[in-house]
């Protein structure tokens, strides 16, 4: 079901989370089955707990502290039934003495010690309750998950420490640890209060594959715990096996002395085996202890300015319901006049408030129990570049194309301002924002004249000032998602620490690509209408790019794919400006289709290069269509 690389990134799923749960199964069988005195072994219980409030997965404390409560108190249920029932066999018998079985008897320093564990207990709960998730946890899924494990414990301690014989009893203790485990199986994909479905596999399966995925990690994880817990008690109890004791008056008995090698030779293997596999699960329970109970990385200080143009945007924005821009590919002229005219003093408002510095007031509380942490307006700015894009639409066909690149201008600006200062999701949706805003100054480049190409560039240019780095938005919604989703955010990234991705930049990756791009094609824009505007006065293009330094760019763009100037070239008194594109090297301007280039990474970056959205439906009777809209809003000759 998997690929390679995902079947990596699942066996590491694993390991993160059954050697934690190995470790706390095996000390809850120590607790029960050891001779230290009962407060001590408790005790242990709760400081071992205790240890666990660091991390803030305070959903593992309460399961740790459950399971172990049902491990210890099953186990000594049945040491109490087994000794009451021999004492019952042996009442009326001669022989030696029984034991009698435990009667509760309680001392003034029992008492004593039993108020310092409850004490101990109630703290632990008191600081779970204070920090405790605002919106609760699942605790019917963690009762669940932990009564599970501790009944896959005991399956399991009972198959390693029972009788080979008879057969028929063998079989059904590993039938009654299979059920056990399948019951663990479901639990845990009913009750995922470990968030691992959404956090952990969602960023590598696609639907419908998915839960089928996530309910296989499930199994495994399952089935690991319980193989780990029934070979680690399994090589305990042959490490305990008794040697031979003979007394010395005793006559030699043939065989017996290779009988005591085997014995010791096989406590030896067992004692060796146990450590390697006590290594084995400590370790990556430490190393992922030492990584959840990190400190927080503290909140950057953000400087929101005042007035925001952000806020002021979005309060001008309420009168614009979402999904009321027309379309400008299928609307009629009417419409959009219509639309335009009723919106007129909105889009005044918000082409006013772009003029202003602003930034998103990032938020790191959580203010939505279903969308955490709570997201930005996204819809309203988008919806806000659509009306801008219709205003673009009307003054395009109505041949007014330096109206038409003032309205592709803002939104360009939009988008640029729906990213400054959020998250990932906030600079992506800037960035498909702007996209809006390029492709439309891109389709009327060639209609504008020398002023407006001037005035374009250094709009461009100073935005192109503006541009947050990718590693600083990526490390704020890191943080952000650290202090909002709380510890299955922590889990999230220590899982790509250790195993999946040990390098950050492989996650910063896709994001980074995408800011290059929007990059590269703004700056592609920028120098294609600086060109223009140099041939409009000089009566043909610019031998070198640096000739439109000074006079029409502040320097010559540089391709944030190559990180050198853009290519530029002169064939038969024409031009060809391009960037290297994402495969990062120079294929001699091969112009390819936008798949080719973006996706399978072929060939070079122009700025004439579309995706299959930025194509435009012809309309053969558009110019019909106009005249008749034209004739209807022409007054009568009766009116």
């Amino acid at each position: 079901m998997f690929d390679f690389d995902f079947n990596r990134e699942v066996m590491t799923l694993v390991i993160l989370l059954v050697c934690p749960g190995t470790v706390m199964s095996l000390l809850a069988i120590w607790a029960a089955v050891s001779r230290l005195h009962w407060f001590f072994r408790i005790l242990a219980i709760e400081v071992a707990a205790a240890l666990l409030l660091p991390t803030r997965v305070y959903e593992a404390v309460v399961f740790f502290l459950l399971q172990s409560v049902l491990v210890m108190g099953t186990i000594l249920c049945i040491r109490f039934v087994r000794r009451l029932r021999a004492a019952v066999h042996h009442e009326d018998s001669d022989d030696a003495p029984v034991a009698v079985p435990w009667r509760p008897r309680f001392s003034l320093k029992d008492i004593f010690l039993f108020t310092l564990l409850v004490a101990v207990l109630v703290a632990i709960g008191v600081h779970i309750w204070r920090h405790q998730h605002p919106f609760g946890v699942a605790w019917a899924g963690v009762f669940a998950t932990s009564s599970c494990c501790a009944f896959t414990t005991l399956a399991a301690l009972w198959l390693a420490w029972g009788q080979m014989r008879p057969l028929w009893l063998f079989g059904l203790r590993l039938l009654l640890l299979l059920l056990v485990i399948a019951a663990t199986a479901a639990t845990w994909v009913n009750f995922d209060w470990s968030g691992t479905e959404f956090w952990l596999l969602a960023p590598f399966v696609v639907a419908p594959s998915h839960c089928l995925d996530f309910i296989q990690l499930c199994v495994v994880s399952s089935v690991a715990h319980a193989v780990i817990l029934f070979v680690f008690l399994l090589l305990w109890h042959t490490s305990k096996l008794p040697a031979f004791h003979r007394s010395r008056k005793a006559p030699a008995v043939p065989g017996e002395s290779t009988t005591r090698r085997d014995i010791r030779m096989m406590r030896w293997a067992a004692s060796l085996g146990l450590v390697m596999l006590a290594a084995c699960v400590l370790f990556p329970s430490a190393s992922l202890y030492w990584k959840m109970a990190h400190p927080l990385t503290p909140i950057p200080d953000q400087r929101v300015p005042e007035p925001n143009a952000y806020t002021e945007i979005l309060q001008a924005g309420k009168a614009l319901p979402l999904g009321s821009s027309p379309d400008v590919q299928t609307a009629s002229m009417a419409t959009m006049r219509t639309f335009l005219n009723q919106r007129a003093s909105m889009l005044q408002d918000v082409r006013t408030a772009l003029d202003k510095p602003g930034c998103i007031p990032l938020d790191y509380s959580l203010a939505n129990p279903d969308i955490a942490p709570p997201l930005p307006p996204i819809q309203e700015m988008r919806e806000l570049a659509r009306a801008f894009l219709v205003e673009a639409a009307v003054a395009e066909r109505e041949d007014r194309y330096a109206d038409a690149a003032r309205s592709s201008m803002d939104i360009v600006r939009i988008g640029r301002l729906s990213g400054h200062g959020g998250l990932v999701v906030d600079s992506l949706v800037g960035v498909a924002i702007e996209a809006m805003g390029t492709n439309k100054l891109r389709d009327i480049r060639e209609n504008l004249t020398a002023d407006d190409c001037r005035g374009l560039v250094r709009r461009l240019e100073d935005l192109d000032t503006t541009r947050e780095p990718a590693s600083d938005v990526y490390q704020r919604d890191k943080v952000c998602s650290e202090h909002v989703y709380g510890w299955p955010s922590r889990l999230y990234d220590v899982f790509h620490e250790l195993a999946a991705y040990p390098d950050e930049s492989s996650l910063l990756s896709p994001f980074s690509e995408a800011i290059d791009r929007s990059d590269a094609r703004n700056r592609l824009l920028m120098t294609e209408l600086a060109i223009r505007a140099y041939r409009l006065e000089h009566g043909g293009n610019p031998e070198r790019l640096e000739q439109l330094v000074p006079e029409y760019l502040a320097r010559v763009p540089i391709d944030p794919y190559s990180g050198e100037p853009l290519v530029y070239r002169r064939r038969n008194g024409e031009y060809v400006l391009y960037g290297v594109g994402p495969n990062r090297k120079d294929d001699g301007g091969e112009f390819l289709t936008w798949d080719e280039v973006i996706l399978e990474k072929k060939g070079d970056l122009f700025l004439d290069t579309k995706s299959d959205w930025d194509e435009e439906p012809e309309d053969e009777n558009g110019e019909e269509d106009e005249e008749q809209e034209d004739a209807e809003a022409a007054p009568s000759k009766e009116d």
